[in-house]
């Protein structure tokens, strides 16, 4: 269907990808209903909860998404638009959060809360740690032919003399 603007006519901006038809009916729900949980869209479209927020974090599924509600914003006359958007509203009232956070930071007797404070400060001014060690213990299941193998290779290697492991500089 082609819409009129001026004295041009342009067709309406279709998805240039395809897209998942679960895909479309969760955006949809979404737009209709912005305060629908995840829960209550897995139950609407028969699916578990866990599948919803895997769509949810899918990059392909965040750009047809944000295409559905640019496409609608543009649908709305402009004395309907929300004037400013979430972002420049937070973008507003940066420095004077920042600066509230180091007057806490300062005058604060809780030296726990003044490092977390600190922290936070750096970590968003782009002095975040480079990396950061792992704590998550790593599990790994061996079997047997596995360990034997190990065991033939440490062997053939002079690693290990007659079942004891040779130091090294011994």
């Amino acid at each position: 269907m082609a819409t009129s603007q001026g004295d041009s006519l342009t067709a309406p901006i279709e998805y240039p990808d395809p897209v998942r038809h679960e895909w479309r009916m969760m955006a949809e729900l979404r737009l209709r209903m912005p305060d629908v949980s995840t829960r209550e869209i897995g139950k609407a479209l028969g699916y578990g909860y866990h599948t919803i927020r895997a769509w949810s974090r899918d990059p392909r599924y965040q750009r047809y998404e944000n295409f559905v509600i640019r496409k609608t914003m543009d649908d709305i006359p402009p004395s309907s638009r929300p004037e400013k958007t979430v972002g420049q509203v937070f973008s507003e009232y940066e420095v004077e959060m920042a600066q509230r956070l180091v007057d806490i930071c300062e005058s604060t007797s809780d030296e726990k809360l003044a490092a977390e404070i600190a922290q936070d400060i750096l970590d968003r001014s782009g002095h975040a740690p480079k990396h950061r060690d792992n704590v998550r213990p790593i599990v790994i299941n061996l079997g047997n032919d596995v360990l034997q193998m190990f065991q033939r290779r440490a062997l053939e290697a002079g690693l290990v003399l007659d079942g004891h492991t040779v130091e090294e500089g011994a």
